[in-house]
């Protein structure tokens, strides 16, 4: 459902909206992946920590975009 709301209206350039989708969902569990080692490896805290963190900023990045 994601990627339907991130493509909605880019018809003429569904391709490259796809691209870039993938990019950014690659690139930021590459950058992710680390930070989640350097807190710890016998615990699942770090992870749900940073899970919980990233969910916040994508609701608070949400809520601030205006609908048309």
């Amino acid at each position: 459902m994601t990627t339907a709301l991130g493509m909605q209206g880019q018809q003429q350039n569904a391709g490259s909206a796809s691209a870039l989708l993938g990019l950014a969902r690659y690139a930021l569990g590459g950058l992710m992946s680390p930070i989640v080692g350097l807190f710890g490896q016998h615990t699942y805290m770090p992870m749900a920590i940073l899970i919980v963190g990233v969910q916040l900023v994508g609701f608070i990045i949400f809520s601030q975009v205006k609908k048309q």
